[in-house]
């Protein structure tokens, strides 16, 4: 098989010390990129961003709406 055909890489079973093993494959499953067609522009009026064809959103970056998400700890507290 050519390197690069999509199976995976061939790597060798052991590093040059001989005490490191690594797998003799490595994996190459991987998620489709997204994409979106070329030429886009910002929704927002009056902004004249091209938008990334991965930019998977109507708005540019300025305009997007980011919505942050505040996680409390899950750690407990050691009395004092």
């Amino acid at each position: 098989m050519p390197h690069g055909a999509g199976k995976g890489v061939d790597m060798p079973s052991r590093t040059t010390d001989g005490r490191h093993f690594v797998a003799d494959r490595l994996a190459t499953w991987h998620r489709p990129v997204t994409t979106e067609p070329a030429g886009r522009v910002c929704s927002e009026p009056g902004c004249d961003t091209r938008l990334s064809i991965y930019n998977t959103t109507e708005r540019c970056s300025v305009h997007h709406q980011f919505v942050t998400i505040v996680q409390r700890s899950t750690a407990r507290r050691r009395p004092a």
